[in-house]
């Protein structure tokens, strides 16, 4: 399935984007079908920038201020190589994330992530666009590194397991010694902020491992947003 087939299927009423811009929407449980989710932001179609950092999980993870970054309701935050944001959460083994993502499509992009130290130990963190124009899975002391970068999307990872646009991407390994806190439009290194520029129109993260039809399902209502 490519990103565009994402975009093009046709949803339920529940992941109408009418219905969830009028009550939130269930996009990150599924209509209340995962229980697992721990955090959910959906910037873009937010009331207001105060209400985009509201955790609609109902966990009261609510997103704060590293550097504050540009919002707009029409296409969430963006960080121009300038910005952050704390979820103050530190994701462990089996824990799963998905995020909808814009990037340049020419410079580092890091939808979300964070790590131990700076020499690549205890990482939970996907990079769109690298410095070498890859994308990139990172959990524990494992990478899963791809040729061809992305300027845009939904990437996820659920345990071992790689998701791009919903279609499983690879799968990495490696076992989580020291979890450290997860940062939003960047991630965190060793308690700093990495930056990069990104634009992030919803994220959820969750604490089990997902299955494949759950992260697809959830991107098409990611998609839908």
């Amino acid at each position: 399935m490519t990103f565009g087939s994402v975009f093009g299927r046709v949803l339920s009423p529940t992941f109408k984007p009418s219905s969830q811009a009028a009550a939130g929407g269930t996009w990150w449980d599924l209509n209340g079908t995962i229980t697992s989710c721990i955090a959910a932001y959906q910037p873009k179609g937010a009331a207001s920038y105060a209400a985009s950092l509201t955790d609609l999980s109902g966990n009261s993870n609510d997103a704060y201020e590293g550097t504050t970054p540009s919002w707009n309701t029409a296409t969430g935050w963006t960080s121009s190589n300038d910005a952050y944001l704390k979820t103050g959460i530190s994701p462990d083994d089996g824990y799963s994330a998905i995020v909808r993502f814009t990037g340049t499509g020419s410079s580092i992009c890091y939808p979300f992530g964070g790590r131990k130290t700076n020499n690549l130990l205890d990482q939970f963190l996907i990079v769109a666009y690298g410095s070498s124009g890859e994308r990139s899975y990172r959990f524990g002391t494992m990478n899963q590194i791809f040729p061809g970068g992305q300027s845009s999307g939904i990437m996820a990872m659920a345990g071992a397991n790689c998701y791009l646009n919903g279609e499983a991407d690879g799968t990495t390994a490696g076992t989580m010694q020291t979890p450290s806190e997860c940062y939003l439009l960047g991630f965190q290194s060793a308690g700093s902020a990495v930056l990069s520029y990104c634009t992030i129109a919803a994220f959820a993260l969750y604490n089990a491992e997902l299955t494949s039809t759950q992260i697809g399902n959830i991107t098409t209502a990611m998609a839908a947003l």
